[in-house]
């Protein structure tokens, strides 16, 4: 497993080079605070949807997950990774976007051709959870998931900081409370990750888990990519 792991690294640490919403986070011509200010509202169906994906799709019924421990250990999981998202609207409010706005505005906005990304990778994401039905294919893509996390939770920590110095008030999200629970890896599970990373994969098993990994990042990149164009536009409701 260990060698997934390494493709998976591998993969995200060209996405942190060459997607453009790194060009943009990293443009100081513009502050940390309006850098975060103009990325927040095109990633609000994600974080939201990455709330329910935890939620509805990728738990396995508890009963089930009781007879192994694995399974156990990913629900533990996810139950941890859903409860993130009320910190992002607490940002959105620290950031100064909680103005007043139509329900209508907000829908149309929401699912528009600006945000159609944010919503694709929250669907792909649901059908590879459903390919990835045995716990270690369903670890794996996780993993993906939680690598790529950390990666990009690590730059908006960086500017969170620097908005923090910026105006004085600290955000969750995307800053030090939401970064200490974003470990690149399952939560409180440390001694079951640890078996499954030094396990040795059947080759069929490697090339599925590979294969449901590469695409999950793939399908994050496309995410990532219209996070910055939207930033870029500076999109408003």
């Amino acid at each position: 497993m260990r060698d997934v792991e390494a493709e998976i690294d591998g993969k995200v640490n060209s996405m942190v080079k060459h997607n453009i919403l790194f060009k943009f986070l990293n443009d100081e011509t513009l502050t940390a605070t309006e850098r975060l200010s103009r990325v927040a509202p095109c990633f609000t169906f994600f974080v939201l949807g990455f709330h329910d994906l935890q939620n509805l799709v990728l738990k396995y019924p508890a009963a089930e997950a009781e007879m192994d421990r694995v399974k156990k250990a990913i629900n533990a999981h996810c139950t941890e990774d859903a409860t993130h998202w009320p910190w992002f609207l607490a940002d959105l409010k620290t950031l100064g976007l909680d103005r007043e706005a139509t329900f209508t505005s907000s829908v149309k906005y929401l699912w528009s051709k600006a945000t159609q990304m944010q919503r694709w990778s929250c669907y792909q994401f649901a059908i590879l959870a459903g390919r990835a039905s045995d716990p270690i294919l369903r670890y794996v893509f996780l993993l993906s998931l939680e690598v790529n996390g950390r990666a990009l939770f690590s730059k908006f920590l960086e500017l969170a900081e620097k908005s923090e110095d910026e105006t004085g008030k600290e955000l969750l999200y995307f800053g030090r409370t939401h970064f200490a629970r974003e470990s690149g890896s399952l939560h409180g599970e440390e001694a079951i990750e640890n078996e499954l990373l030094e396990m040795k994969l059947h080759p069929e098993t490697r090339a599925q888990a590979l294969e449901i990994a590469m695409k999950a990042l793939e399908v994050q990149d496309a995410e990532w990519n219209e996070l910055a164009r939207a930033a870029y536009a500076n999109i408003k409701l």
